[in-house]
């Protein structure tokens, strides 16, 4: 089955792998080159959830390798807010 694994960590680079069926996470990420060269932790989803290394795959299924969150959701939420609403402000002001 073919697997699509994307990493997401300095640089969008993809690898596409090609497994036997029943074949889980733990194992693809095993024989992938890209996690071979990461010196920093990461976690691992599938479809972009978080899936734990027992999980097994299926055909088409997309690996994504995931660093650390650079801002806590919420707080990302509120700064778009807070931007969104400057910019209307602004937009009002110059009409």
């Amino acid at each position: 089955m073919k697997i699509i694994v994307f990493n997401t960590l300095g640089g969008l680079k993809q690898e596409i792998l090609h497994l036997p069926q029943a074949t889980t996470l733990g194992q693809a990420l095993a024989q992938c080159s890209l996690v071979k060269n990461l010196n920093e932790p990461y976690g691992v989803a599938v479809w972009g959830k978080l899936k734990p290394p027992h999980t097994v795959l299926n055909e088409g299924d997309r690996i994504e390798l995931l660093g650390p969150l650079k801002l806590e959701p919420k707080e990302a939420r509120r700064l778009r807010a807070r931007q969104s609403l400057q910019a209307r402000a602004s937009k009002k002001k110059n009409s």
